[in-house]
């Protein structure tokens, strides 16, 4: 039989304390990796949900284009240095510009007619890649055969009523985060 009276009980409790100890520091050494791991996938998960926010923000927005500048336009009779810039969030791409060019004829019935001048292209006169939020990207348009023919009939002394001679832009583009075709 074991005799426990001559157990020494100091060295026991030491032995337990020690292991006690150790215990205690796996333990924490365990949980602080579990605490680094659960703190790491929650930035994961917040930065995924900003960038979704971020996307839905971007497709509830549809973008805002305009040729600059709006009011006064300097260059030559027939050609003219322009801007297209982009003032939405999204950024844009396959930008096609598709320029026309009338001559506006107001007569007795005050009805407005508009001829056509220059030859009506299926390609864009001006191609951008891409243009990103708040990106300006300069282009020109060049007309002079065809503003000679304008400058004629407009000046023609058969026609009788109001004219004006008018550039017309159509710009084609696509919403690069989900390909959305605007005009």
């Amino acid at each position: 039989m074991i005799n426990i009276a001559n157990w020494n009980w100091d060295k026991i409790a030491n032995i337990s304390v020690v292991i006690g100890i150790f215990i205690a520091i796996f333990t924490f050494i365990n949980s602080n990796k579990q605490f680094k791991e659960s703190l790491k996938l929650s930035e994961q998960i917040s930065r995924k949900d900003s960038i979704l926010f971020a996307k839905q923000l971007e497709i509830s927005q549809d973008p805002i284009i305009r040729i600059l500048p709006e009011n006064e336009i300097s260059g030559d009779i027939a050609n003219f240095n322009l801007h297209v810039k982009n003032y939405g969030i999204s950024e844009l791409e396959n930008i096609q510009i598709f320029v026309d060019y009338f001559v506006a004829l107001s007569q007795k019935s005050k009805e407005i007619t508009l001829i056509s001048f220059g030859t009506i292209s299926t390609a864009p006169n001006t191609y951008i890649s891409t243009l990103k939020a708040n990106e300006i990207n300069d282009f020109t348009i060049s007309f002079s055969s065809t503003l000679k023919q304008m400058s004629d009939f407009y000046s023609s002394p058969n026609l009788k009523g109001q004219r004006m001679e008018l550039v017309r832009f159509i710009i084609k583009y696509d919403r690069k985060i989900d390909g959305k075709r605007y005009i």
